[in-house]
């Protein structure tokens, strides 16, 4: 059985069939060749996987996050982190990582954080004097972040398989992240020092102010979700 299911997931892997499907594909024919098991154990165990509460985050995560590029809202959080960042030597690179720490704690996708931001900063970036590398190589390290800034999709799905609680995951995650958003906006500002970067703005406190209310409610939306966390927690155990 172990070769049959080795072989089926290679196989279906070398031709390009997706991952999950390789998987189900290779159990379904190991239990048909060589199993004592009925067949109608493997749809019962997709279904009974699938039957999860805690599993909604997962698309409703990536819904609010497409609902927020389409409505704008990616647009206002990176217009906040220009009025915050942007008169610092590499601004625009810092825009990146701070929208992006912004939008994280929306949005719980990393890959949703990268292409919301990225679709906006990397254009600007380029024609602001930042090489294509630098630029697409900052946005690619500020969208790792996601993973660890709550809240956050692979922490939903690590908490539900390990029967660890969200929460306490969503809060473990926060220190690291700033950790890791310090250390890129340093490297950022040391790199446009050393390339002599532009400064792109003088700061406003009334610039500031004007992103504030604009992104305000969008702002909300982690501290909704964070306050509702320790409710599924205790929900799953």
């Amino acid at each position: 059985m172990t070769l049959t299911l080795c072989s089926v997931l290679l196989l279906g892997m070398a031709v390009g069939i997706p991952i999950a499907s390789s998987l189900g594909l290779a159990s379904a024919l190991a239990l048909f060749a060589h199993g004592t098991l009925p067949l109608t154990l493997l749809p019962q165990r997709i279904f009974v996987g699938l039957d999860s509460f805690p599993l909604l985050a997962a698309p409703l995560f990536i819904l609010a996050g497409a609902l927020m590029e389409t409505g704008g809202i990616s647009a206002r959080i990176t217009q906040l982190a220009q009025a915050m960042v942007g008169h610092i030597r590499g601004g625009l690179g810092m825009v990146v990582v701070v929208g992006t720490m912004i939008f994280s704690g929306i949005s719980g996708s990393s890959t949703a954080d990268t292409a919301a931001i990225g679709s906006v900063m990397i254009p600007t970036m380029v024609r602001r004097g930042y090489s294509k590398e630098f630029a697409t190589a900052v946005v690619a390290a500020a969208g790792g972040m996601g993973i660890l800034i709550p809240p956050c999709i692979i922490m939903v799905i690590y908490g539900l398989l390990t029967n660890t609680s969200v929460a306490a995951l969503f809060l473990g995650g926060i220190i690291p992240g700033l950790i890791m958003g310090g250390t890129v906006l340093g490297a950022t500002y040391w790199t446009a020092r050393r390339h002599g970067l532009p400064i792109e703005a003088q700061f406003s406190a009334k610039e500031l102010g004007r992103a504030f209310r604009q992104s305000f409610w969008a702002l909300l939306m982690p501290g909704i979700i964070m306050g509702r966390a320790p409710a599924k927690s205790r929900h799953n155990q």
